[in-house]
């Protein structure tokens, strides 16, 4: 597993520029990991968005054809036909919204048995993210820093680690039933 990091400061990026980061490496996942924050204190504990349905997978892929180059290995498209890569665009974006909602599930069934929190579970959202990934992915939240409980967790070094660490367990099932990797035994 490659990991590449679209910051690894506390210096702001883009979204737009976290996108093409992700896009531009040919990201087989892309996981953004969020701290949330409510005027509520008391709202509590640990979420996963994915693309909502209402954003146009087709919109979406006649954009993208136009822009950007499918890679797919061993194939000849009819004249370059930004109608047939649309087509496809369209299949990529469905079929990515599908893995998005599996990745999420994973992820809050090891979080669930991970870390003391509230699972809130999985949404969908308009975040410019995902509305921009070419891939499978997920925006996770990891608790509320308006939240006093949360909060003093989320300064503790020892938490954020088992949250790294539930989080990359969830990839890593994730990963095995979509048959991504070879767990080696696992």
């Amino acid at each position: 597993m490659h990991t590449v990091l679209t910051r690894s400061n506390d210096k702001f990026i883009p979204l737009s520029m976290r996108v093409n980061i992700a896009n531009r490496s040919g990201a087989d996942l892309f996981i953004s990991i969020h701290s949330n924050a409510n005027r509520s204190r008391a709202l509590s504990g640990f979420e996963v968005y994915y693309v909502a349905p209402n954003i146009s997978d087709s919109k979406r892929a006649a954009m993208t054809a136009r822009s950007a180059t499918l890679r797919i290995k061993d194939a000849v498209l009819a004249s370059g036909s930004q109608d047939l890569e649309a087509i496809i665009w369209d299949m990529i974006y469905t079929n990515s919204r599908a893995e998005s909602i599996g990745l999420a599930h994973s992820l809050c069934r090891v979080m669930d048995s991970s870390i003391e929190a509230n699972i809130r579970g999985i949404k969908s959202a308009r975040f410019q993210v995902l509305k921009g990934i070419r891939s499978p992915g997920v925006l996770i939240e990891v608790g509320f820093v308006s939240n006093l409980r949360e909060e003093r967790l989320l300064r503790s070094g020892a938490y954020r680690q088992r949250l790294a660490a539930g989080i990359l367990e969830g990839i890593r099932e994730y990963a095995q039933d979509m048959n991504l990797v070879d767990m080696g035994g696992r």
